[in-house]
């Protein structure tokens, strides 16, 4: 634990955050790490989003009719590419934070530099948006290689989903971290990932239309970053974007705004004596 003099329980967790520069410094080492690892880290994480992609959009997609004129693997792909770079920031602001925060020391060595703990929160958020982007780049090159036979892509727009990515990324990273500050074992992230991302995954909009569920379903999936981002995804695959998607767009940025908040106050309230 850090010993030093800071406000206690509830004040602790909504004092402001005190960031500086260091943070990306903290995000540069995560980076490092992954480039010795990079190789390693390249080809799993996308085996299962093309085998969702192509096994459900081609295989389940024969027997499926959406009532409109689209393909499935067309209404498919915006929120493959969502959940999928979700996913990744969801990892590490779980399971790769926790292991720095509670086994191997990290933020308490590198809060004993100049660099505060918020830094350490925040440089870890940036680099978990960084993997979503990474790894949404690699998936829209692929379905950009399948565009031409599935028509799956209709408008450059669609690499505005990028910059959404890290935005995305930001905004589950954050709420992905304040369970982890909380999280008596390791065990606890599974019940995360059991109670809160695998129903976001499902009521994401990506395998259905969220317009043929029960309003207060509705509702409930709208509070969710990954619905706004996929409904985004699929306009700007479209070329069509519309007003509402600037809404969605301001969702997000304050989601990951409050929850970025809430995670640095509560790991200052776990590591801070």
């Amino acid at each position: 634990m850090i010993a030093v003099a800071q406000p206690r329980g509830l004040r602790n967790v909504l004092v402001a955050p005190d960031l500086s520069h260091h943070a990306l410094n903290v995000w540069r080492r995560n980076r490092d790490v992954y480039l010795k690892l990079w190789k390693t880290e390249l080809f799993l994480p996308l085996v299962e989003p093309l085998l969702v992609l192509f096994g459900m959009g081609l295989g389940l997609g024969q027997f499926v009719s959406l009532g409109i004129d689209q393909s499935y693997i067309r209404f498919l792909a915006p929120g493959v590419l969502a959940q999928f770079g979700m996913f990744q920031a969801t990892f590490e602001c779980c399971w790769g934070v926790y292991f720095r925060m509670a086994n191997h020391g990290t933020y308490q060595a590198v809060a004993s530099t100049p660099a505060s703990l918020d830094d350490v929160v925040m440089g870890d958020l940036l680099w978990a948006s960084t993997r979503c982007l990474v790894n949404s780049v690699y998936i829209l090159a692929v379905i950009l290689a399948f565009t031409p036979h599935y028509a799956i892509l209709r408008s450059p727009w669609a690499l505005l989903t990028l910059p959404l990515a890290y935005l995305l990324g930001l905004a589950m990273g954050a709420l992905s971290l304040c369970f982890t500050a909380i999280a008596p074992s390791i065990s606890f992230l599974g019940y995360f990932f059991s109670l809160v991302i695998i129903p976001i995954f499902w009521l994401s909009g990506t395998f259905f239309p969220l317009e043929r569920t029960p309003g207060w379903l509705q509702v409930v999936a709208w509070a969710s970053p990954l619905t706004v981002a996929t409904s985004t995804y699929r306009h700007l695959f479209d070329g069509k974007p519309v007003p509402q998607d600037l809404l969605h767009v301001a969702v997000l940025c304050a989601e990951a705004a409050v929850c970025a908040w809430i995670a640095s106050g509560l790991v200052r309230r776990r590591l801070i004596k």
